[in-house]
């Protein structure tokens, strides 16, 4: 059960018209992650990753779950309690390759919000994963770009080999100053392979898509995977 508010673009239209189709990738975390693990949201929005994923965890495991906007964390926050998911942290936080603070750039969808040093938006604060996760089982980011960021942020956090869905953003990350296929390549150099979801099936990707969303599941670090 979530609340979501009445707006006609971006992501709260899209949750409440197609639900759990909302995304493909929503109908394989049955298959990424399960009882007593740990989750981690970055770019939680108004929590449907964050409640699906603190169901599959259940109370012995761990959900935490990142938005720095003030009007979604506060949506995000009444949905967790809403559904009885105590299990599951919500920071009101951005997350980057070192603490400190930013201004989040709000978009007329905002699914699109994006964060950078300086400018006209929201200032908020900024955190590496590193600091507030010891370890974690799967991780999804969807930051506008600033994936890459996020997983320098998380160094220590990804020496655990969790599963990692990332959005590949390649106008976004240019607009930031970064490499379109950054996240892409940190993760191949650690061995990670990349796919695609399907359906219920994973189709393997040898090169970077131009957008979207992309699995990224270990395989054997500086090798092929």
């Amino acid at each position: 059960m979530l609340e979501l508010p009445s707006r006609w673009r971006g992501v709260a239209k899209l949750a409440y018209a197609f639900r759990e189709r909302y995304e493909p990738e929503l109908v394989i975390l049955d298959r990424l992650v399960g009882p007593g693990q740990v989750a981690v949201d970055v770019g939680a929005s108004y929590g449907i990753y964050t409640c699906i994923l603190a169901r599959l965890v259940g109370p012995a495991g761990r959900v935490y779950a990142f938005e720095p906007a003030a009007e979604a964390a506060a949506v995000l926050r009444r949905d967790v309690e809403r559904n009885g998911l105590g299990w599951v942290e919500v920071h009101q936080l951005a997350c980057g390759h070192a603490s400190g603070s930013g201004v989040l750039h709000h978009e007329p969808d905002p699914g699109r919000n994006w964060l950078a040093a300086s400018g006209e938006g929201e200032e908020v604060a900024v955190v590496r994963l590193n600091d507030v996760v010891e370890r974690a089982d799967f991780i999804k980011i969807d930051v506008e770009g600033a994936e890459k960021l996020v997983l320098l942020g998380a160094a220590r956090v990804v020496e655990s080999r969790p599963r990692i869905l990332f959005e590949v953003n390649r106008e976004a990350a240019v607009r930031l100053g970064l490499a379109p296929e950054g996240a892409w390549e940190l993760l191949r150099q650690l061995g990670y392979r990349f796919f695609r979801v399907v359906g219920r099936d994973l189709k393997p990707l040898g090169t970077a898509p131009h957008g979207g969303n992309v699995l990224a599941l270990p395989g054997v670090p500086g090798g092929c995977g």
